[in-house]
């Protein structure tokens, strides 16, 4: 039996978030991050741009660039949702058995990754945000997450699925517009996306510039 709540056609992209996930889309941006580090996730977006952009730096498997192309349409949806909304973050009491909230568990993380890696502070760094972007999060996102911008975002990750796994063509050829641009913009979601629901990577940051100020 056909689902009467499907009523338009765009309605039937299996890429949509469930039920659930769209009650609360801060869940989907947490359960996005719970999967890998701001860090990993920017230098597999790197990885994915330069791919496209020169010929002899093709992705050898398609799997994982599909997938992490589905991350990033779901990421997309539950920043729209946030946006649109304006939904305030509530913090979710009792994450985990040792950490009340998802940004104390991700510092916890963090401080590990820092203990045991020389550059464990990279994993969650922010990079491409501006002061004033970093102090009200939702603010900074609400225009980049628009319907017609999100359709160009879209866009540009479909052109990037094909030059990044068709060995014999390349982006910068065709049209550069969907390289860097396109880049930056999606390392800026994904750190403003960051924050939403880890407030305490600001104030981290802010004192590690302090302590190397004194």
């Amino acid at each position: 039996m056909e689902n009467k709540s499907k009523s338009r056609f765009e309605d039937t992209c299996p890429l949509l978030l469930e039920p659930h996930m769209e009650m609360n889309p801060y869940r989907q941006i947490m359960e996005f991050y719970h999967g890998a580090s701001l860090h990993a996730y920017r230098t597999e977006l790197r990885k994915w741009h330069n791919a496209c952009m020169a010929n002899g730096l093709k992705i050898k498997k398609a799997g994982p660039l599909v997938y992490l192309h589905q991350q990033l349409t779901q990421l997309l949806q539950a920043c729209y949702l946030i946006t649109t909304q304006q939904l305030p973050y509530v913090p979710e009491v009792s994450y985990s058995d040792s950490e009340p909230t998802f940004g104390d568990w991700i510092m916890r993380v963090w401080a590990r990754n820092i203990k045991e890696k020389d550059k464990g502070y990279k994993e969650y760094q922010l990079l491409r945000l501006k002061k004033k972007e970093m102090k009200n999060p939702l603010k900074a996102l609400t225009p980049i997450v628009t319907l017609g911008n999100i359709t160009k975002l879209r866009y540009g990750l479909t052109e990037w699925l094909y030059f990044g796994l068709f060995k014999d063509d390349c982006l910068a050829m065709i049209d550069n517009k969907y390289g860097f641009p396109l880049l930056k913009e999606l390392e800026k979601i994904l750190e403003l996306s960051f924050i939403l629901v880890v407030p305490q990577a600001v104030q981290n940051m802010k004192r590690k510039k302090e302590g190397e100020n004194e």
